[in-house]
């Protein structure tokens, strides 16, 4: 049975931003893993590239790719925020002081999928032109042979 082509296209990009999203997650988390390391935004940025380029090339482009990618990819943020929160919890701070400072911890969390979504956007603007510019140039190679 085969899908009409706006459910086709639908299905297409949520493809590109869970499949680019999840290489940014695994690309981070291993990193994390491996070397107690922060996230590194150049993996969302090229993770995101490379989805809006190939994403453009097969016509399943949609405007909020990147930040889709983005946001996926940023979940590590979340195994690295783990850390954070048993420090904070550890200290013997009053209660209000604690819940302050998972407050804060909080919105720098929300903030960073933020600039990751960010960052997804800016990376698949960037491949989705890439691609643009890539099928004029074959196009005009073509038109003249």
């Amino acid at each position: 049975m085969r899908l009409p082509d706006r459910l086709q296209q639908k299905e297409d990009w949520w493809w590109y931003s869970v499949g680019g999203g999840l290489f940014v997650f695994l690309a981070t988390a291993m990193r994390y893993w491996q070397t107690g390391s922060k996230m590194s935004p150049i993996v969302i940025v090229v993770a995101a590239l490379v989805v809006g380029y190939t994403a453009k090339r097969r016509s399943a482009y949609d405007g909020r790719l990147g930040a889709r990618v983005g946001v996926v990819g940023g979940f590590p943020v979340l195994l690295e925020s783990y850390d954070s929160v048993v420090y904070i919890l550890g200290l013997s701070y009053t209660p209000m002081l604690t819940v302050a400072n998972l407050v804060f911890l909080a919105a720098f969390v929300g903030f960073v999928f933020g600039v990751a979504a960010l960052l997804g956007e800016v990376g698949a603007k960037v491949g989705y032109r890439l691609a643009g510019r890539t099928d004029r140039s074959r196009r005009a190679s073509h038109s003249h042979q």
